[in-house]
C-alpha cells in the first residue's frame, strides 16, 4: 500500500527543488562567467597574431 503524503512532506520536496532550481541557475551562472573570460582571453590571443 502507498503512504499518505503529509503537507509537510509536500513543503519538504518542493523546498528540496527549488534548492536544486537555485544551485543549478547558480552553476549556469558560474559557467557564464567562465566562458566570457575564455572569450576575452581568446580575443586577445587573437589581436596578437
Amino acid at each position: 500500500m502507498s503512504e499518505l503524503t503529509t503537507y509537510e512532506d509536500i513543503q519538504k520536496k518542493l523546498n528540496r527543488a527549488r534548492e536544486d532550481c537555485y544551485q543549478s541557475e547558480d552553476d549556469i551562472r558560474r559557467l557564464d562567467t567562465k566562458q566570457a573570460a575564455y572569450d576575452d582571453t581568446f580575443h586577445q590571443i587573437n589581436r596578437l597574431f
